[in-house]
């Protein structure tokens, strides 16, 4: 089992990736729940990702 630091590494690297590879649309909002769908975990390590790419 992945420690829950390494679980947002992996989150926060993704949509890193994602938005350096404008599969985001710039400006567009990123919402906690979807992703934490798609990336199949709780809210929080979703919420922590985001923060540090604040």
């Amino acid at each position: 089992m992945a420690t829950r630091t390494a679980v947002i590494d992996q989150i926060y690297d993704d949509i890193r990736n994602k938005i350096l590879k404008n599969e985001y649309i710039p400006g567009s909002k990123l919402s906690e729940k979807s992703l934490s769908v798609d990336y199949n975990c709780s809210r929080t390590p979703v919420r922590k990702a985001i923060k540090r790419l604040e």
